[in-house]
């Protein structure tokens, strides 16, 4: 889907104007995300930003076709514009023909603030029953994805017979076999869909789709197709370099010892099998990714089974494991800081923290292994999580600093009397996993549930400030320490790590940890100036745009793609 037949697009985002070209190099992908960066576009004034503003649009329009709402709106935009084709117009009528008025929703809007997902569904699917339109598919559709409901979901799809774009639907249908693991369907679907329609989005994951079926060199095709289309992907730009010229799948190793380093209060069968999937990686297993690998664990004072877990563990791996309990719960920052002393972990050259909830995969340290070896001067290195319960939601990206929100428009919980003084990048909860986060790139942070430090850059960098305590945001503040020294942190998206994390929707449910982890935000909010985060932007922004330059001319010199 192209917005005009004369369409001037920028093959360099990294050279557009500020803010926009900040704004882009965080990512492209999420349509929020779009949103906002057309809006930009289109306020500039400048002719061939307009261009590239609706072009935005209409990739946003391709993340969501059966959003009538949206279709009408972007149609209400272009509807005069000589740079939209006629054809791309027809396209947004019939998404908003076919989703027709909106229905009350008032009372499944009841049933979603209690809590009853059960009632939902019935009530959802007694809707669809009775009038059987678009908004009642994409409600069924919202739901079945946040649960993991496949089946059903794929069911209720399957047997929609209102009104709806045919391509957008084959679309929808190639999402939640991808989504399920059903590769096969997925590739059928996306095909109709671009027989109907061809889109930039949808052989992007085509391609994705091609690549987990292990057909590589006809993923880089869709993929190439795609950035053809659309140049400005960002994301796929990434996606791209890195399957076709780095792939983090051959094998790296680390020079020197690596220590993993966990605590843990009171979480005795998460932290089992935590330690269960540590053991069984080839790190532990196999020795891979390091010279060696130790394992210590803190016990922060646990009164459940812990303490048989650990014992547990130490028969099994003998000296490689070591564990030390605590009277009390000192807190996420001191416990970190107290591991990193120990003696075992100061004959390192590198350490890890984990989560006691986080699953690894077999080759996780391999993983970071070449990420370390891409992006040495790195102060730290990280990875994508997702779920544990429903894999496809993602819980944690690279993460980028952006502008806060105006102070009347902060949302609770943290809707706090003072103006913050920046927020940070959540393109990863705007879209499920389409593996559209799997590079390897800097950042502004990545997630404390399982990173890599060099024990000596860590430990240059000053401890974990246990202003923090007892959780909540003590990672995010080291990482800014680490950016403040231009020492970015690195992100490794071809690493997934599943998380069964609890901790942000426990401290929603206890007024006392709310108020910690408020009072926690404050405290990093007010740590930087204003001049100060502004500089740590500016110099990511410039590392990000060189970044993305040399990996452009390397898929140009490889053919890949056009100069």
């Amino acid at each position: 889907m192209d917005s005009s037949t004369n369409q001037s697009i920028f093959h360099r985002p990294e050279l557009l104007p500020e803010p926009l070209r900040r704004n882009l190099l965080t990512g492209t992908d999420g349509r929020f995300q779009l949103l906002g960066l057309a809006q930009e576009a289109l306020q500039s004034g400048d002719e061939k930003l307009v261009v590239l503003g609706v072009d935005f649009l209409l990739a946003a329009f391709e993340h969501d076709p059966l959003d009538g709402a949206i279709a009408g709106q972007i149609l209400q935009v272009v509807e005069n514009s000589p740079l939209v084709s006629d054809g791309v117009k027809n396209l947004l009528r019939a998404s908003t023909t076919a989703a027709g008025e909106a229905p009350d929703t008032t009372y499944l809007n009841r049933l979603k603030l209690a809590g009853d997902l059960d009632a939902v569904r019935a009530y959802i699917e007694e809707q669809l029953a009775d009038q059987g339109g678009v908004v009642w598919l994409k409600e069924a559709v919202g739901l079945g994805a946040y649960r993991g409901e496949w089946e059903w979901v794929r069911g209720v799809v399957a047997g929609y017979q209102g009104p709806a774009p045919a391509w957008a639907m084959a679309k929808l249908r190639g999402d939640l076999a991808f989504l399920a693991g059903d590769y096969g369907d997925a590739a059928e679907a996306y095909a109709a869909s671009l027989n109907e329609v061809e889109t930039a989005l949808v052989f992007a994951r085509l391609g994705e789709t091609l690549r987990q079926m292990g057909k590589k060199d006809e993923a880089h095709t869709a993929w190439a197709r795609s950035m053809t289309m659309r140049p400005w992907q960002v994301n796929l730009l990434l996606r791209l370099h890195d399957s076709i010229l780095d792939d983090a799948g051959s094998s790296k190793k680390l020079d020197g010892g690596v220590a993993v380093l966990l605590y843990t209060y009171n979480k005795a069968a998460d932290l089992d099998a935590t330690l269960t999937a540590l053991a069984e990686s080839d790190a532990v297993a196999k020795g891979s990714g390091a010279d060696s690998c130790i394992i210590h664990v803190l016990d922060n004072g646990s009164t459940d089974a812990t303490a048989e877990v650990l014992a547990k563990w130490g028969e099994t791996l003998g000296e490689r494991f070591g564990f030390t309990r605590l009277p009390v719960n000192i807190g996420a920052p001191a416990a970190r800081n107290w591991l990193l002393g120990l003696d075992v972990v100061q004959a390192c050259r590198y350490v890890a923290f984990l989560d006691d909830d986080a699953h690894l995969p077999p080759a996780w340290l391999d993983a970071l292994a070449a990420a370390v070896e891409r992006y040495p001067e790195a102060g730290v290195w990280g990875c994508k999580v997702v779920d544990a319960a429903n894999p496809t939601v993602l819980q944690s990206v690279d993460l980028h600093l952006s502008d806060p929100p105006p102070k009347g428009a902060q949302a609770d919980p943290e809707a706090l009397d003072y103006q913050r003084r920046f927020k940070v990048s959540n393109l990863q909860h705007q879209d499920l996993d389409f593996g559209q986060f799997d590079y390897c790139r800097p950042c502004h942070s990545v997630t404390g549930c399982c990173h890599l430090f060099l024990r000596e850059r860590l430990e240059a960098a000053g401890p974990f400030d246990i202003r923090f305590s007892p959780t909540q945001y003590d990672d995010l503040e080291h990482d800014l320490r680490l950016c403040d020294a231009e020492k970015f942190p690195v992100y490794q998206g071809l690493l997934r790590v599943d998380h069964a994390k609890t901790s942000g929707r426990e401290s929603r449910n206890d007024p006392r940890a709310t108020a910690g982890a408020m009072a926690n935000l404050y405290k990093l909010q007010m740590l930087y100036s204003k001049d100060q985060l502004t500089a740590m932007r500016a110099r990511l922004t410039e590392t990000l745009a060189q970044d993305l330059t040399a990996k452009r001319d390397a898929l140009v010199q490889a053919g890949v793609l056009e100069g």
